[in-house]
């Protein structure tokens, strides 16, 4: 039984909202369409097509961005919409280019990870690109760090140029855009991360050192880095939720379930019970709580995904991790052809997995606040209370925005309370 109280405060946390923005729209076409124009260029340098009619492009578009490359399917609800004329009437043409793409898998996540290499390195463009040699940054990532402006992984899978690689009609000489198929960017989370940023209210890597992760001390970068930590946030939400929302969860009933599911991870990161480890088969419990400068480091990560996953759900269609069977099963999409495809997205009844990354989220993020009021009756050291104040505020109204130009990375870094709990950089 959930307590009023804690329903009370997790019903008050106010979530962006993306739906009705028109610049969110306008900064959303800008990037697909750029995207999409790299994906037409492609198909001249890995498939050795050229001078395509409009009609054509069209038809290759909607194959390409209706094949699932990774957890995302590029085609939204809006851009489905649109086709479903076309492809009433293109139905037979459409369907042969999805059997060609079909039979050169390879050829097309080199056309996707092509398009994404041209988007970052577009000379053309007003995007500033940093090669950062950071462990927070991921092998193949896209990271915003404010609009327009990216940081990429240094020997990563984005630094090279797009233009080395090329069709090549002798297949024993021919160069694969990746060296694996492990070695792409597939997600697309990360364009999401990209348009949220040019909004200009949030900030996910800071330009300025003191406000980003990596300029935290050792100890807590490891709430990121390391898997093992109690604490870890990607852990948190990928594995510990995951059993929670599978009890939970009821479509119409969604806040019933984050409510629940936040109660049960406030009391695991209180110390007061374990969660079940699904990847490792085992239950979890901390030793002792996280500490008020644990929380206010992991609050700061994770309130700045909450709009993005949010926004994702506009930009993309999410479907299933292919590596996990049970998922497959409710991936509907993935059993489709081509054309139930574009009729299935255009309906909206295929949010399942994004939702479901929505819900995790939300339940994680509540679970922070109800730990920081918790904390909050508890505590005596003034410093502290100011903290715990700043993220319950944060956690309640700002998602990721700065306050005064300063994140909570900010003030941790000039806080005392470092050294209270026995951080050193």
């Amino acid at each position: 039984m959930i307590k009023k109280c804690d329903q009370d405060l997790i019903s008050s946390i106010k979530y962006p909202d993306f739906i009705d923005g028109r610049s969110f729209i306008r900064e959303m076409d800008s990037v697909k369409n750029e995207l999409y124009g790299n994906i037409l260029n492609a198909l001249h340098r890995f498939l050795g097509l050229a001078e395509l009619t409009e009609t054509e492009k069209k038809l290759w578009l909607i194959a390409i961005t209706t094949r699932k490359h990774g957890l995302i399917y590029f085609m939204n609800q809006k851009e489905a919409h649109a086709h479903l004329d076309f492809v009433s009437q293109y139905r037979h043409e459409l369907e042969k280019i999805a059997h060609i793409l079909e039979h050169r898998q390879e050829r097309t996540r080199d056309i996707i990870n092509y398009a994404f290499h041209k988007f970052v390195k577009n000379p053309q463009s007003n995007r500033t690109v940093e090669i950062r040699d950071n462990e927070l940054i991921s092998h193949n990532g896209i990271h915003s760090i404010c609009a327009r402006r990216v940081a990429i992984k240094k020997n990563g899978a984005f630094d090279r140029e797009p233009e080395l690689f090329s069709y090549d009609k002798d297949s024993s000489s021919k160069q694969y855009y990746f060296e694996n198929e492990n070695d792409g960017c597939y997600d697309g989370h990360d364009v999401a991360h990209y348009i949220v940023a040019l909004l200009g209210d949030y900030d996910f890597l800071d330009s300025n050192t003191s406000g980003s992760a990596d300029s935290l001390p050792k100890d807590l970068i490891r709430l990121f880095t390391d898997p093992s930590h109690p604490f870890n946030s990607f852990v948190i939400f990928s594995h510990l939720l995951r059993p929670a929302f599978d009890r939970y969860f009821t479509k119409g009933k969604e806040e019933n379930a984050v409510a629940k599911m936040a109660c049960l991870l406030r009391n695991y990161l209180l110390g007061e019970s374990y969660l079940f480890d699904p990847k490792n088969n085992r239950n979890v419990q901390p030793v002792k709580p996280i500490d008020v400068v644990q929380l206010a480091a992991s609050v700061q990560a994770a309130i700045g995904e909450v709009p993005v996953s949010l926004a994702e759900r506009i930009v993309f269609t999410r479907g299933a991790n292919s590596q996990r069977p049970k998922d497959m099963v409710l991936d509907t999409l993935d059993r489709s052809n081509v054309f139930e495809r574009v009729y299935k997205i255009a309906s909206g009844q295929v949010s399942f997995f994004q939702d479901r990354v929505i819900i995790r989220q939300k339940a994680q993020i509540a679970a922070y606040l109800l730990v920081a009021n918790t904390s909050l009756e508890n505590s005596q050291m003034p410093e502290e209370i100011e903290l715990l104040e700043e993220i319950i505020y944060r956690i309640k109204n700002c998602f990721g925005a700065k306050i005064n130009g300063e994140n909570l990375y900010h003030k941790l870094n000039k806080s005392s309370l470092l050294h209270n709990y026995g951080y050193s950089y």
